[in-house]
């Protein structure tokens, strides 16, 4: 990394298990940086990174709720909003919790990023059952979808 972002990254273990029909499986870790000495390097903004430049259709952020809550301001309670962009309020969803590489907030910025990029990001819930299949093939199904 520098200065905490990915700067480059040998691709070739990615594509080597894409090829024999393999799922890799990225974590977050603590990694060198080039300006800083040591960087946390996110799980999400790895998947962002590999959806760019894997070119992929879709990325999709699968959590414990359904969705992007977002303070509807007409009643003034949380709802999942179906569509998120860089231009609404993320106050609302600072609340819900943070974790040491950013929680949801750094989630939606990653997210946006890859979006601007072309891909198709949505964030849904991995426990409700069938969701997360859904996403994966295209069908409707209940979330938040990012616009660039």
């Amino acid at each position: 990394t520098r200065s905490g972002r990915i700067s480059s990254c040998n691709l070739e273990p990615i594509f080597s298990a894409l090829r024999i029909r393999v799922v890799p499986i990225t974590s977050g870790d603590v990694v060198f940086d080039r300006d800083r000495g040591f960087a946390v390097l996110s799980g999400d903004e790895i998947s962002s990174y590999l959806a760019v430049r894997l070119r992929a259709k879709r990325l999709i952020f699968a959590m414990d709720v359904d969705g992007i809550y977002v303070k509807d301001w007409e009643t003034g309670e949380l709802r999942v909003a179906k569509e998120f962009s860089r231009g609404m309020k993320v106050e609302p969803i600072k609340r819900l919790g943070e974790d040491v590489t950013g929680g949801i907030v750094k989630k939606i910025e990653e997210g946006l990023s890859a979006a601007e990029a072309g891909v198709e990001v949505l964030f849904v819930n991995g426990l409700a059952g069938g969701r997360l299949r859904k996403a994966v093939v295209g069908e409707p199904v209940l979330g938040t979808r990012l616009k660039p």
